[in-house]
């Protein structure tokens, strides 16, 4: 399969995200109130933010396996995942700007997942093979740029004492 040579080091990078985080999360510092519940939602961002990029660096595998043509994998596969990426957003967004996250973070977050949507979007209809294939590159990339960002948010709010935005 044309371009999926990439899909196991991203795989790879994201199983290392969420497990470092984890660690992490479990080594750092005790929080309380306000900091917990943040540190949690950033936690649990983090961590479905790299299992999604996990999945969909093998969904493109499945549709192959059963004798579909590369093409119509990387489309299926663009589908779903654009579905897992968009779907979510109107029912997790109010809850995690409710909540003690920095809403620019929040923000920032929700951005990268509708530019990966996007992409996915260009993906599935793009004519071009070349372009459905980089498209679905461009959208894991997004979304270990977002693991990165809130494992990022994970080490330092382990180590810091943080005001709660207000």
């Amino acid at each position: 399969m044309e371009g999926a040579e990439l899909l196991p080091t991203l795989a790879e990078i994201a199983v290392a995200f969420a497990g470092f985080a984890s660690l992490v999360s479990i080594l750092g510092g005790r929080s309380s109130g306000a900091q917990l519940v943040a540190n949690l939602v950033r936690l649990r961002g983090m961590l479905q933010s790299a299992i999604v990029v996990l999945a969909f660096s093998f969904a493109p595998f499945l549709p192959a396996k059963f004798g579909i043509s590369a093409e119509v994998s990387w489309r299926a596969a663009g589908a779903v995942y654009a579905l897992a990426m968009l779907a979510p957003i109107p029912f997790q967004y109010p809850r995690i700007l409710s909540s003690p996250v920095n809403s620019r973070v929040a923000v920032s977050i929700g951005l990268m997942q509708l530019v990966a949507g996007v992409a996915l979007a260009i993906s599935v209809a793009s004519l071009s093979p070349t372009v459905v294939v980089g498209a679905y590159h461009f959208a894991l990339f997004v979304g270990l740029a977002t693991s990165s960002i809130l494992f990022m948010r994970v080490v330092t709010s382990a180590y810091s004492a943080e005001t709660p935005a207000a």
